[in-house]
C-alpha cells in the first residue's frame, strides 16, 4: 500500500513516495520526458539499473566503485565533467539510484552543478531508506573525514521500494534498524516499541521517516535540535574509518559513548543481541580521527544525553570527557 509524505520546508517542497515494487514500474511516478543523468554503484547497478534504465527514453548513467571511498573529490569531479561533456541542461535532473554514498554524492553533484539542477534519490538500503534520503544533507569525505565538504540541497522526490532491500545482506540491512533506533531512542518511543516487536520493515520507514522530518522541519539547517540525530555519531565516525565498518554498525557501538543513563544502556544491550553485535575495538587513534569531526570545536565536543527514550538532548561537553570515555 502506498505511502504518500508530503515535505514542506523553507528551503523547498518535496514528496516521499513509499511503495513495494514502485522501481518496476517508475513511470507512474516520474515524468518520462524529462532527460536523466543516472548516478549508481557497481553493487546497485547488477541489481537494479536495467529495471530502472528499461522503462527511461533518454538517460545517461556512471557506475562508481561501491563503498564509503566513493564519497571522493575524483568522483565527484568525474561526474559533473560527465554532466558538462554531455551537455545536460538545468532543466534535466538526476537521479541517485544506491544507498546513503550514492545519495550523498549525486546530491552534492546536483547541489553544485549550474548551481543548482533537480535530482531525484531512489535509495536502495535499508539505511539510506530509513534516514539518509530524507532530510537534504549531500556530502563528500576528505582526508578520512567523513561528510566534512557537503551542503544541504533537498532533492525533488524521494521514491522508497521497500522490496528492494531483498538483495541486503542481514549486516546492511541491520544497518538501516540502527538508524531507526538512533530515531527512535532520542525522539519516538514508539519507533522503539516497533523494532522491539519486529513490526512490518514498510511501517519502520514511514514512522522513522516522519519522525525525523519532524524534527528538520524545526531546524532545517542543523544548528541545533537536529543535532540529537547524531546520536551514537560522534564516536560511530571514528570507528566507522579507522575499522572499515558498515555505517550502522559502527554507530551502534557509537551509541554507548554518548552520555547515556542506565535504561537507555539496558535498551541498547537488548538491541546488541538482537543484533549479535559482538565486537570489540582498540581506542588507539581515535581521539585523533574525533578531533577533526565537525561537532568538536574550541577543545569542546558535542554529545547526546539522554536519560529516558524520546528525550534526547544536545550539550557539550570537554574534550577530556572524551577521553574519560576511551
Amino acid at each position: 500500500m502506498k505511502k504518500l509524505i508530503n515535505v514542506e520546508l523553507k528551503n523547498g517542497n518535496y514528496q516521499v513516495i513509499i511503495e513495494s515494487n514502485l522501481l518496476k514500474n517508475i513511470e507512474d511516478y516520474i515524468d518520462l520526458s524529462q532527460r536523466y543523468f543516472i548516478v549508481t554503484d557497481d553493487n546497485v547497478a547488477a541489481y537494479y539499473l536495467e529495471t530502472l534504465t528499461s522503462q527511461l527514453k533518454n538517460f545517461d548513467y556512471i557506475v562508481l566503485a561501491n563503498g564509503e571511498a566513493a564519497k571522493s573529490f575524483s568522483n565527484l569531479q568525474m561526474i559533473l565533467e560527465k554532466l558538462l561533456e554531455l551537455n545536460y541542461e538545468r532543466t534535466d535532473q538526476i537521479i541517485a539510484l544506491g544507498g546513503g554514498v550514492i545519495g550523498d554524492i549525486a546530491g552534492l553533484a546536483a547541489s553544485l552543478y549550474m548551481r543548482g539542477i533537480a535530482y531525484i534519490n531512489i535509495p536502495t538500503s535499508s539505511l539510506a531508506q530509513i534516514d539518509a534520503s530524507v532530510g537534504g544533507k549531500v556530502a563528500i569525505d576528505l582526508a578520512g573525514v567523513k561528510n566534512v565538504i557537503g551542503d544541504f540541497y533537498n532533492s525533488s522526490q524521494v521514491l522508497i521500494d521497500p522490496a528492494l532491500t531483498a538483495s541486503l545482506s542481514k549486516e546492511h540491512y541491520q544497518a538501516g534498524l540502527v538508524e531507526a533506533l538512533k530515531i527512535g531512542l532520542t525522539s519516538n518511543s514508539k519507533l522503539v516499541s516497533m523494532l522491539e516487536a519486529d513490526a512490518e520493515y514498510n511501517l519502520i520507514v514511514n514512522q522513522a521517516i516522519r519522525t525525523k522530518l519532524s524534527i528538520v522541519k524545526e531546524d532545517e539547517m542543523d544548528l541545533g535540535l537536529r543535532n540529537i540525530l547524531n546520536f551514537g555519531h560522534t564516536f560511530g565516525h571514528a570507528l566507522e574509518v579507522k575499522y572499515n565498518l558498515i555505517h550502522g554498525e559502527a554507530v551502534f557501538y557509537g551509541m554507548y559513548y554518548d552520555d547515556i543513563s542506565s535504561d537507555i544502556k539496558n535498551i541498547l544491550d537488548k538491541f546488541k543481541e538482537k543484533f549479535d553485535y559482538k565486537r570489540e575495538f582498540a581506542t588507539d587513534g581515535l581521539m585523533d580521527l574525533m578531533i577533526n569531526d565537525k561537532k568538536v570545536s574550541k577543545d569542546m565536543c558535542s554529545l547526546i544525553k539522554l536519560d529516558k527514550v524520546g528525550a534526547g538532548t544536545v550539550a557539550r561537553y570537554p574534550l577530556a570527557y572524551l577521553k574519560e570515555k576511551l
